[in-house]
């Protein structure tokens, strides 16, 4: 009995999995950069054992473009974003305060799919992007033949990034500037407003 109830608890693990994995689309993301009428969704998995260790970013585009290049501009998009591809080999990916160093103590693998239900095995950072390609990154522990291979699950929405440049509503005067930020956590479409404010000298809250 005790068996049977075992068994049955870990396919329940594994359909929720499933369930969650078929659940995450493109329309989930939350940061998205680049132009044009091709879509690319990028995932990274650090397999840090974390709350958080897997997220998802959107790359548009037009005409033909690499992993690289699309890695390239999505680090140069999202400043908390940084890629090592030195020598045409992904070798370190830094987001926040997570990262995966190559060969401290893992490795970078990765994969193209369309979903988080059919990822495969692809070249690298050479791999040609295609408009509804989802391309995968995970660091993990593979030994001489890439065995076991943890792929890409369970993404989050990387959260977009604001800067002062883009709050549209200022008072004061000065050269001195400061943004005030209010997040009423409602769920609502947009909960969280910033405001702008220009100042000379010494301010308080």
């Amino acid at each position: 009995m005790v068996r049977k109830i075992l068994l049955l608890f870990v396919a329940l693990i594994v359909l929720s999995q499933n369930f969650l994995n078929a659940q995450f689309s493109s329309s989930d993301i939350q940061f998205w950069t680049g132009t044009g009428s091709n879509e690319v969704v990028l995932i990274i998995d650090f397999n840090d054992g974390s709350s958080n260790d897997c997220w998802a970013w959107g790359y548009r585009f037009a005409g033909s473009k690499t992993a690289e290049e699309m890695l390239i501009e999505m680090a140069s998009a999202d400043n908390q974003l940084e890629v090592n591809l030195m020598g045409g080999f992904l070798n370190d990916i830094l987001y926040s305060n997570q990262s995966g160093i190559a060969a401290s103590p893992y490795y970078w693998s990765t994969f193209s799919g369309t979903n988080l239900e059919n990822w495969v095995m692809n070249m690298g950072l050479s791999s040609t992007l295609d408009d509804g390609d989802w391309f995968g990154c995970s660091y993990t522990d593979v030994d001489s033949v890439w065995n076991p291979i943890h792929l890409p699950e369970n993404p989050m929405p990387a959260p977009t990034t604001f800067s002062a440049a883009e709050v549209a509503f200022w008072v004061g005067a000065g050269t001195n500037e400061a943004v005030l930020v209010v997040d009423f956590n409602d769920s609502a479409t947009t909960e969280c407003w910033a405001w702008g404010y220009r100042f000379d000298g010494n301010k308080t809250a």
